[in-house]
This record gives C-alpha cells, sequence and structure tokens, in this order.
C-alpha cells in the first residue's frame, strides 16, 4: 500500500494570521457578488425538500456520561424479529434526516436505529473539546448498548459517521466477527485517516485550508451576529456551496440538493468549529484488520471533495474481500444523490449479514 505519509502529504503546523483576515476579505467580497448573481439564476426552481424532513418514530433520549443528551428514533420491524438491527450514523453538519431515502427503502424489513450525533440535530452541543471522533466511537458504543443489547447489528456509517464506527472497532473489537454482535459493515464516502491535506477550495492547497480554518472559524465565533444575517441573506450562495461540495456533475433534483443544504444551515457554526480538528487528528488505520473480520461495503466517489477517491482506495486495499461501490460523477452525499444504487448495494449487504448469523 505504501507510505500513507507520501501518499497524503504532511501536515503543515502554523500560518500566519494574517491569511485569516485575507480570507475573510476575499469571503465577504465573493458572497456579496455571488448574492446578487445568483438569486437572478436560482429563482423559480423548485428547491421545496419539506417531504424528506417527515420520516419520523417515537424519540427517546439517551444521556452520555458528560450529560449530553443524545435524540434516538427506533423503526421496529415486528415482522422480522431475527433479522440484525441496522444502526445508521450519520456524518458532520447532517442529522439523521440524511438517511431518508434509506429509511424509507427499509422501514418495517429491518429494526433500525437513527440517532443525531452529539451537537447536531436534536442532541444536545457537547463540551468543544470532546467533539472528536474517539467520543463519537463512544457515544456509538453507548447508543447500541442501550437499544440493541441483546441483538445482532449492522453498522452503516457515512464520512464522520464511518470514522466513527471504525474507532469502535477498536474501542470493542470483540464485538466484529461470524457470529459476534456486528455482522456487517457499510462505509460510505469516508476516510481513516491522513486528511489534512484535502480542501474544498479550488486553489489553496490542503495544508493551507487546514491551518486557516480553525482560526476563520474562531474569529466567526466571535461575531455570530454576522454570521447569521449572512446565511439569511446568502441563501442562494449557501445552495450553490452545497451543490458544488455534496454533489456530483451528474444531474441532481433540486430538492435534493435543498434537503442537504436545509440541514447544513441548520448546523450552529460553533459547532462546526469545534468539530474541526477531529478530521486532521483522525488516525483510525488500526480498525481495518478488525472491520475485515464481517462483511463490508465501501461506496466511494471519484468527485468527492471531502473524503477523496485517494481515501477510498485506502479502505479497498486494506479490506480486499469488501465489496466496492464506485461512482464516477456522484459527490460526497451519494446516499442521496445515488439513493437507488446505494440502497440496492446495502441490500446486498444486510442479505450477507443475515447468511452469518
Amino acid at each position: 500500500m505504501g507510505d500513507r505519509g507520501d501518499r497524503f502529504g504532511k501536515r503543515r503546523r502554523s500560518m500566519p494570521v494574517r491569511l485569516v483576515g485575507a480570507c475573510l476579505v476575499a469571503a465577504g467580497g465573493a458572497v456579496t457578488a455571488a448574492t446578487v448573481i445568483t438569486r437572478r439564476r436560482l429563482r423559480g426552481l423548485d428547491r421545496s425538500s419539506e417531504e424528506y424532513f417527515g420520516l419520523h418514530s417515537d424519540a427517546t433520549t439517551i444521556t452520555t456520561p458528560d450529560g449530553v443528551d443524545l435524540h434516538v428514533e427506533i423503526d421496529e420491524a415486528p415482522r422480522h424479529p431475527d433479522r440484525p438491527t441496522v444502526v445508521w450514523v450519520h456524518g458532520y453538519a447532517l442529522n439523521l434526516d440524511n438517511w431518508f431515502f434509506q429509511r424509507r427503502r427499509f422501514l418495517g424489513r429491518y429494526r433500525s436505529v437513527f440517532f443525531d450525533q452529539r451537537s447536531h440535530g436534536r442532541s444536545q452541543t457537547s463540551a468543544p473539546e470532546l467533539d472528536r471522533v474517539p467520543q463519537l466511537g463512544a457515544d456509538l458504543e453507548q447508543v447500541i448498548t442501550a437499544t440493541a443489547a441483546e441483538r445482532p447489528i449492522i453498522l452503516v456509517g457515512h464520512s464522520m459517521g464511518a470514522m466513527a464506527i471504525l474507532h469502535l472497532a477498536r474501542r470493542r473489537p470483540e464485538w466484529f466477527g461470524p457470529g459476534r454482535k456486528v455482522r456487517a459493515v457499510g462505509l460510505l464516502n469516508t476516510s481513516s485517516g491522513q486528511m489534512a491535506k484535502i480542501s474544498i477550495i479550488p486553489g489553496v492547497p490542503g495544508p493551507i485550508f487546514s491551518a486557516v480554518v480553525p482560526r476563520l472559524a474562531a474569529v466567526l465565533r466571535r461575531a455570530p451576529g454576522v454570521v447569521t444575517a449572512a446565511r439569511s441573506r446568502g441563501n442562494d450562495v449557501a445552495y450553490l456551496a452545497t451543490r458544488r461540495i455534496g454533489f456530483g456533475t451528474d444531474r441532481v433534483p433540486e430538492r435534493k440538493i435543498e434537503f442537504v443544504n436545509a440541514m447544513m444551515q441548520r448546523f450552529p457554526l460553533e459547532n462546526a468549529a469545534d468539530f474541526y480538528p477531529a478530521f486532521t487528528e483522525l488516525d483510525e488505520h488500526d480498525a481495518l484488520p478488525i472491520i475485515c473480520r464481517v462483511p463490508v461495503l465501501i461506496v466511494g466517489s471519484r468527485r468527492d471533495p471531502i473524503t477523496p477517491y485517494a481515501h477510498t482506495e485506502v479502505l479497498a486495499e486494506a479490506i480486499p474481500e469488501a465489496d466496492l461501490l464506485i461512482f464516477d460523477g456522484a459527490g460526497h452525499q451519494t446516499m442521496i444523490e445515488k439513493d437507488t444504487e446505494v440502497n440496492n448495494a446495502l441490500e446486498r449487504l444486510f442479505a450477507k449479514a443475515r447468511r452469518t448469523d
């Protein structure tokens, strides 16, 4: 597989503060100009996505040892009591609604557990220093123990949610394997580490982006009124940013883009800032030999700017028996952009998990 440091590059440790100011000035000018242009171009598009927020079940609360209340919903499947429970783990800046298309597909066929991760959605905000992948892995373990203590499970995670699954494998390796608790794993558009090289801004190198973002976010956290006003006036710009970052080049219905945009707009900026170090610190490579013990589905996209395809290749090389679903034109939100194809692949994964019972 080669040296991961050579593949992804080394993280820079510092960046002049003046670059933060330059980014703020540039961003402000760009938003102002883009807002004027995009309001004209996007006027009249059908971007209603409310139908995608309407699928819910009775909620329960799980309180973590540090006092954070996690919002949890369980879809029961009384006709199939012997099938594994599927635990769905959403990604960064989203919430459990992110699984709408999967929830609709498997409703009543598999018992499913959905939850909002700490500082996301309807769950409570965490202490900033605990907004890290290891803590998310611990939260996931607690959710599983509370909702599926005596049941076999399948874990499906997207992006940061899949990172939490990888950390859980290191926390509880005895759970993974034929006849054990975890029967299969789905890893969608994720990474096991070395993310400091990634930049979602064209022309800005990853190490610079990684150094600037925490400082830029800290500046914005001290001016929440400015951020709120910018969000309210710049929804068209946010829509276009979501389109570029979350989706690929294939034609995507506007309402799917607005669906993701609406979730991201509800995610508080200060929470976004708190989580960012979790990605530059990420190192879950030691989990991959553990994940190998069960059937695995890996989903990746060649046009994913968040977890680039090179990171999917690392996972595939480390888990050679995994089923691969690779999209040439899709972006980061494959379970929404390519929901039918992803659901079909999950169907096959679930069938494999049932054969391991």
